[in-house]
């Protein structure tokens, strides 16, 4: 979806939303599965209707925190 509003807006909403890159937050109440991919240690997660969203390295260490925070 595109939104007039800013990201941080949305991350300050609710402890379900996840900043995942500088244009890109994710509801991690759709995340499905999350898997490491060998290349530069990118993490990939994959989303219920299958899209599949690349992680910043900046942000890699605190989505990981997040995740396993909500026992993902």
């Amino acid at each position: 979806y595109v939104i007039r509003q800013p990201l941080y807006e949305l991350e300050k909403i609710g402890t379900c939303f996840v900043r995942t890159s500088k244009k890109t937050i994710v509801n991690s109440d759709y995340i499905t599965e999350f898997r490491e991919t060998g290349i530069g240690g990118f993490i990939i997660l994959k989303l219920l209707d299958g899209t599949e969203e690349r992680v910043a390295r900046r942000r890699k260490k605190f989505v990981m925190k997040f995740l396993k925070a909500r026992e993902f």
